[in-house]
């Protein structure tokens, strides 16, 4: 068998059937003997399990009981996998026309790429930016989203660790990190690595499974010409404040494991403070945001009092 396709899901009825439909339309170049889709459920409540049932009878789905996170989840799917190459995808992706068969070709001529990624753009077709350097402690003041990186975009260190030199990129090039929305990893290296770190739920997985494949020496690319769409910011938005503290959990995680092993390491305890506070600051401005109207009701009563 060629590929496995492995999508992990939690609560994503609204989501899954255009991604599956655009996985299927990218299927027509194998046989049905070449390839198999596998569906890991995360314990949803809606009728995720119910629209696999009728629409994709094909699909293999694995429905655990409760919640696992996309580590264990990721890990489930590879128990049954039995393709050469592991397609994983995020239930809320959908694939533009032939982004199988390109990242597939890439793979098969380039026999020490162990990770390859698409572009992947937001439903606005803005790049996601997901594909990066692996990030040193300035990556808390320069990322993607960071105040710092907003307003200097072309800052050297926001330059750096983005990667920004390939923004216009036409062709393959490398990167230390791609996005678990859609990757497709070779067999033999996950053979040699083993599988996702089941300590980090959902966030900065992709990121430590990927700096564990290039310790092991296998490369990393980005192929722009294969296009997906993300809808991150549409379901991240239903559950931003557990997304924000899972996010800086992930972080925390990802630098104790690779920058401060030890458990009395200093920087630790800087490290968690530091990231305690952004994630407090962050909460704070998703709740005002959230409900304006009682932060400017809050604001009106207070200067009646004044």
């Amino acid at each position: 068998m060629i590929l496995t396709v492995a999508i992990v899901t939690y609560n994503r009825e609204s989501f899954i059937d255009g991604c599956l439909q655009t996985v299927y339309g990218n299927l027509g170049f194998l046989e049905d003997s070449e390839v198999e889709v596998i569906v890991v459920d995360n314990g949803s409540t809606d009728n995720t399990l119910g629209l696999l049932a009728k629409k994709f009878p094909a699909v293999r789905v694995i429905a655990l009981q409760s919640n696992m996170g996309l580590t264990k989840g990721v890990n489930t799917a590879l128990q049954y996998a039995r393709g050469d190459f592991f397609l994983l995808l995020d239930s809320d992706t959908e694939l533009d026309a032939d982004v199988i068969r390109c990242l597939l070709d890439f793979m098969k001529s380039h026999p020490r790429a162990g990770v390859v990624g698409p572009k992947l753009v937001y439903a606005d077709g803005t790049e996601q930016g997901a594909s990066k350097a692996f990030p040193t402690p300035a990556a808390a003041f320069f990322g993607r989203k960071s105040l710092l990186t907003r307003v200097f975009p072309q800052n050297p260190f926001s330059r750096r660790y983005l990667i920004s030199k390939y923004i216009s990129a036409t062709g393959p090039y490398p990167v230390d990190s791609t996005s678990a929305a859609c990757m497709l990893v070779r067999q033999t290296a996950i053979a040699q690595t083993g599988g996702m770190d089941q300590d980090f739920f959902m966030y900065w997985g992709d990121v430590d499974w990927c700096r564990v494949m290039k310790e092991h020496g296998w490369e990393i690319y980005v192929v722009p010409s294969a296009r997906v769409v993300h809808f991150e910011s549409q379901t991240i938005m239903k559950q931003r404040p557990q997304a924000i503290i899972g996010f800086h959990q992930g972080v925390y995680q990802y630098y104790c494991k690779h920058h401060a092993k030890s458990r009395w390491h200093p920087m630790r305890y800087a490290a968690l403070a530091g990231l305690t506070l952004r994630t407090g600051v962050l909460l704070a401005h998703n709740a005002i945001r959230s409900n304006p109207r009682k932060a400017g009701s809050r604001t009106s009563s207070q200067s009646r009092e004044g």
